[in-house]
């Protein structure tokens, strides 16, 4: 069973080894676009920067495989929606 939303605003914070010395770090907050699961049933998560599944589709910007233990679902806020609080770089990161 699912039990983030789709519609949902969730952070991530995942990594990438591409290969020969190519990676990525992300701290992310995105939408839960789509409902999936795992070989052997475990819920899965699709997740884009948009909350239009079809923009995020189209432009290719859809992300999935996260479990559920992975995503932290954000409050929306005002304050959120006008920028406060956004992620930013730490001096440590």
């Amino acid at each position: 069973m699912h039990h983030i939303p789709i519609g949902s605003l969730v952070e991530v914070v995942y990594s990438h080894w591409f290969g020969e010395g190519a990676c990525e770090k992300v701290h992310a907050r995105l939408w839960v676009l789509q409902h999936s699961r795992d070989c052997d049933g475990t819920p899965l998560y699709i997740l884009g920067r948009d909350k239009d599944y079809s923009i995020c589709r189209t432009f290719g910007y859809l992300i999935g495989g996260f479990s559920e233990d992975s995503l932290n679902p954000i409050k929306i806020t005002p304050e959120l929606i006008e920028g406060e609080g956004a992620l930013g770089w730490d001096c440590d990161d």
